[in-house]
């Protein structure tokens, strides 16, 4: 059901149009290897992004799926199931006003 991205995934998909902010927080074991989770993670076309942050959570995964359930479903069978994972919480995004990609050229 969930792709891996190609590496020439970069441009954001119309279809994928529901996005949120994931904070991660991770168990003492998992948390001496950020980069391993956050790159475990990364490798959905889903996530737009993943930041490894100081404070209580570990990482911060952006993300953009078809809807609401399509987001629902990417959090319990994704980043829920993603090993050392102990919490998340939830941000959704209601408007874009500046958007932070821009085309290169």
């Amino acid at each position: 059901m969930y792709k891996l991205k190609d590496k020439m995934n970069v441009s954001l998909s119309a279809d994928r149009e529901f996005c949120a902010l994931i904070f991660v927080a991770l168990s003492p074991e998992a948390y001496h290897n950020l980069e391993r989770t956050a790159g475990s993670l990364a490798k959905y076309r889903e996530v737009e992004s993943v930041d490894v942050v100081a404070g209580k959570w570990g990482l911060i995964l952006k993300i953009r799926t078809k809807g609401q359930d399509g987001f629902y479903d990417f959090l319990k069978k994704i980043v829920c199931k993603e090993n050392g994972v102990v919490k998340t919480n939830s941000m959704i995004f209601l408007k874009q006003v500046k958007p932070i990609c821009r085309a290169l050229g």
